[in-house]
């Protein structure tokens, strides 16, 4: 529907010019504001209303109109600050701990590098039992790791034991990288035999007593990744004296005679004592026994000393008590 402005003067008060707003004839369909049809004429709210929308907008009263540009104010500068310290980097999240048993988590790193085994030319027997225990030298062992061959086992398959002691997954994984070249059915430690698969695993050092090199490190953290962490909390001696320091052993009082320093004080000297087990080992209770005549020296505890006395020596002098 095509409109015209109103003529410069004129209002809507009087009666509108039919020739300048439409009537209904001139539509299809009915007026949608006041439903003129059949030649009637809008009503004068349906001509006010069509003014008002072809009315021109007033121009907006600003600077740009007049045709001056507006200058904006600076904005005001930011104050100068010192820069920031750079944010300490977090360190980087530890994988999450292996869902099972010590056991479990070494078999299911053997089973991760069983291809590396193949690829170095010493494949893996299909059953090979690992657990986590102290070796056959005891506790007090240096000893790590350790393989038992297939025939000292009614099952027939390679024994791998990897001490308490270890408890970081790396450490552990280096043991089981070792153990199992063992395996493999190089038992010895020999540069052509067992140092081939040995140096292609990543392991350095002397070969009895191998360390996990960089390639090695890295071949085991992507099995940590993947896995989980090694379930298992450090175990042994030194764990206990960790926790329970021992208490300092008193020193014994001096006896009268004992030498004196230049200050006039006795200077008594407590003997030195070694931790084992976390007890302090005991001294041997056997006393000297010196022949008066040869010299020959036997040694007897104060029990039969303070029984039977002292014997008399094979030369047929008597015997007597070494002054401690």
């Amino acid at each position: 529907m095509q409109t015209r402005r109103l003529p410069k003067g004129k209002t809507m008060q009087g009666k509108p010019d039919s020739n300048r707003y439409p009537t209904a004839t001139a539509l299809a369909v009915p007026c949608g504001f006041c439903g003129a049809r059949d030649g009637a004429k809008h009503s004068a709210a349906c001509i006010t209303f069509s003014a008002m929308l072809t009315l021109p907008k007033p121009p907006k009263a600003n600077a740009t109109a007049a045709g001056v540009t507006p200058k904006r104010k600076p904005r005001p500068a930011a104050p100068k600050t010192a820069p920031a310290a750079a944010k300490p980097k977090r360190a980087p999240r530890k994988p999450p701990v292996f869902k099972g048993t010590r056991e479990e988590w070494l078999e299911a790193a053997t089973e991760i590098l069983r291809p590396t085994y193949i690829e170095v030319g010493a494949p893996l027997p299909k059953r090979v039992k690992i657990s986590c225990g102290w070796s056959s030298s005891g506790l007090r062992s240096a000893s790590i790791g350790e393989c038992w061959i297939p025939e000292a086992s009614d099952a027939g398959v390679p024994e791998i034991f990897i001490t308490p002691k270890l408890a970081d997954s790396i450490e552990v994984g280096a043991v089981l990288v070792h153990e199992l070249v063992h395996a493999a059915g190089f038992m010895d430690h020999s540069p052509k035999g067992f140092g081939i698969p040995a140096r292609k695993l990543g392991l350095e050092g002397p070969l009895p007593m191998t360390t996990a090199g960089e390639a090695c490190k890295a071949m085991l953290a992507g099995i940590v990744k993947a896995i989980g962490s090694y379930p298992h909390a450090e175990l042994g001696l030194e764990v206990y004296l960790r926790r329970n320091p021992p208490k300092p052993k008193p020193e014994a009082d001096a006896p009268a005679d004992a030498p004196a320093d230049g200050d006039g004080e006795a200077v008594t000297s407590t003997p030195g004592w070694r931790k084992i087990g976390g007890q302090p080992k005991q001294g041997t209770r056997m006393l000297k026994v010196v022949c008066t005549g040869c010299g020959c020296t036997l040694r007897m505890t104060r029990t039969w000393l303070d029984r039977a006395g002292t014997p008399t020596c094979g030369c047929g002098s008597p015997m007597e008590e070494a002054a401690s």
